[in-house]
């Protein structure tokens, strides 16, 4: 979709005009990937709010880049937002309002993009495969039980009799993953 490119550029910006950029994710993961894939130092939501309530918040930082806020619980948002307007800081939320909602009180991201009109993915390049493509077509349209039969027959998604022999399976799935590691599951986590 962009975001990576289009936050390097503004990263960049933003820098250029002596500004402190940072950035937040839910997931470890998805900051080291903004991280990496930006320029933007990133840490975890978790963090940010521990450093609100029992340290400098944010404090020296000019602008917050919150990635993947469509999955931000909309509690800890706002708590961002409350210090973001106790300290001037600008915060720029990315992410798609079609993506999974947050675990917790989730759908602000998504009323505010409505409001705001704001951008649409209009040509999906991540994924190369045309039945990967149309299956995320009909899930971002709206059409999720035919998105999931697309990637059940693609063999994507794996579903048994019920409840029961489902979960066997992907505890049988991950046990046979994890063979590789021969139980250390510390270092099957460094590896990650």
């Amino acid at each position: 979709s962009g975001t990576s490119t289009n936050m390097a550029a503004a990263r960049s910006a933003w820098e250029s005009r002596g500004l402190v950029v940072t950035g937040a994710a839910t997931a470890a993961v998805a900051a080291m990937g903004l991280a990496a894939e930006s320029g933007i130092a990133s840490d975890t939501i978790a963090t940010w709010l521990l450093r609100i309530a029992s340290g400098p918040g944010l404090d020296g930082v000019d602008v917050l880049v919150v990635d993947e806020a469509a999955i931000v619980d909309d509690r800890q948002l706002t708590e961002l937002l409350t210090e973001a307007q106790r300290t001037a800081t600008k915060v720029v939320l990315i992410g798609d309002p079609v993506q999974l909602r947050a675990i917790g009180v989730g759908g602000v991201f998504a009323a505010i993009h409505r409001q705001v009109d704001g951008l649409v993915l209009g040509e999906n390049r991540r994924q190369r495969d045309v039945g990967e493509r149309a299956a995320l077509a009909l899930w971002r349209g709206g059409r999720r039980e035919q998105a999931l039969r697309t990637w059940g027959q693609a063999g994507r998604v794996h579903a048994g009799r019920g409840a029961d022999d489902t979960m066997a399976a992907m505890l049988a799935d991950w046990q046979q993953a994890r063979q590789a590691y021969a139980g250390d599951v510390h270092a099957e986590l460094a590896t990650r």
